[in-house]
Parts: C-alpha cells; sequence; structure tokens
C-alpha cells in the first residue's frame, strides 16, 4: 500500500515540523491524491499532537527559549542557530528550522566528520588540493586543473548523498 505509506510518512513530517492542517491538507492533495475537507486534517494533526506531547512540548520550549534569546544551541555537541525578528516573524519563517534543529545538528556533525576525512586524505595523498570551504552543509574545493579527475574521484568516497 505505498499510498498508505507516503500518507504515514508525510503526516511523522508533518509532526516534526509543527505543520498546520491546510499545509498536509494541500501536500496530501499534491502529491498523494488524497481530498479530505479541512476538518478532517484538523482532527488529524490535533491527534497526532496529542500524542506526542513530550515532542511538541520540548518544540514549544526550543520555540519559546528563540523568541527570548534569540538563539538555539543543541545540548552536548554544543552546535547553535541564532535567528533575528519579532516574535511574529519568527513564528511565520523559522518554526521549522527551530524543531529540526537536533536533526540539523547531526547532519552537520556528520558532514564536517567527512569533510575533515577528506581534507586528511588530500594531504596525504600529496595533493595540491585544498577545502577552501567548510560549512555545516557543503564543502569546496580549490584544485589545479591536471588534479581535478584524481581529486574528483577520491572524495566520491566521502560523500554523503
Amino acid at each position: 500500500h505505498p499510498n498508505e505509506y507516503l500518507l504515514g510518512k508525510t503526516l511523522m513530517l508533518a509532526v516534526q515540523f509543527r505543520a498546520k492542517a491546510p499545509k498536509l491538507q494541500e501536500t496530501a492533495r499534491r502529491d498523494l491524491n488524497i481530498d479530505k475537507g479541512i476538518t478532517f486534517w484538523e482532527r488529524l494533526i490535533a491527534d497526532l499532537f496529542a500524542d506526542r506531547a513530550g515532542l511538541i512540548a520540548t518544540q514549544d520550549e526550543w520555540i519559546a527559549r528563540v523568541k527570548r534569546e534569540g538563539f538555539i544551541e543543541v545540548p552536548l555537541v554544543g552546535i547553535s542557530r541564532t535567528f533575528l525578528g519579532t516574535s511574529d516573524g519568527i513564528d511565520a519563517t523559522y518554526i521549522p528550522t527551530i524543531v529540526n534543529i537536533p536533526i540539523q545538528a547531526l547532519a552537520a556533525i556528520i558532514t564536517l566528520d567527512a569533510q575533515i576525512a577528506a581534507e586528511k586524505w588530500l594531504i596525504r595523498s600529496g595533493f595540491e588540493a585544498g577545502l577552501t570551504k567548510n560549512t555545516y552543509d557543503e564543502g569546496a574545493y580549490d584544485c589545479p586543473p591536471h588534479e581535478v579527475e584524481a581529486v574528483s574521484k577520491g572524495l566520491d568516497a566521502f560523500s554523503i548523498s
């Protein structure tokens, strides 16, 4: 039942990213060809949020902290994110990003780890190429033309796709 599976996945993401009923309705109609009235989706969202009261309470605290302090930091790993704007602006723009911070932090750690390993490989291999951009979600390399093919092929081993 692929449609039911996709609906379940969509619902889990809706909770994770704090989707509202109209967005869920639009996604289900567009991606799954499921057309239900808004009341159905409102009830479904309310039930899902009630079933995950601990997660929702934790997310509410993260949102409140961002509104109070302007940033959030993931415990233990120390990765943080700063948010600018008023309380209303944060509500309108940043809620999905705030509630996704633990996943973003994990992705950042994995990406940076791969970049460090790739940089060590470049040095050990004697390449002139080097990492020139190292951020939580991407890296860029400066590479002389005669090394491009070998470096590109070698860096594929460090790809996270």
